[in-house]
């Protein structure tokens, strides 16, 4: 049975398993205590989701970047990479995102680049897209 994002406390982060820069993203990040536990929520694999259906409905499109939900908001690519960047924890992962994304201008700026690697990874690995809102 599928929790739903109300009945837990801590933040959820969707996004591509099939992305190597999403997956590394996904086991490298920690949210500081004020979220708690981050669950994570691979879009291909967990499509059924109770969150990846509001994520559908608010029009959120997977291929175009992740999302963090907090449990009040929802952050989607260059905000869910700010997010990102301002919540982390330590780590060097986490070090690196504060350092290049927690400006949340810088991050829409960049956020463009870094979805083009993530789709050419994505082709060169002859994976589909996840095509979320079409399903």
């Amino acid at each position: 049975m599928n929790k739903t994002p109300d009945s837990e406390p801590g933040a959820w982060f969707i996004y591509d398993g099939e992305c190597p820069l999403c997956k590394s993203a996904a086991m490298a990040l920690r949210i500081k205590q004020e979220y708690g536990e981050l669950k994570l929520i691979d879009a291909r694999q967990d499509h059924t989701h109770p969150l990846v259906s509001v994520i559908n409905q608010r029009q959120y499109n997977l291929d175009e970047g992740m999302v963090i939900y907090d449990g009040k908001n929802f952050y989607h690519g260059a905000d869910a990479l700010w997010f990102m960047a301002r919540f982390g924890d330590k780590g060097l992962f986490n070090r690196f995102n504060r350092l290049m994304f927690s400006s949340p201008v810088i991050a829409r700026v960049c956020y463009p680049a870094l979805r083009s690697i993530r789709n050419l990874l994505i082709k060169l690995r002859g994976v589909g897209k996840i095509n979320n809102l079409k399903k």
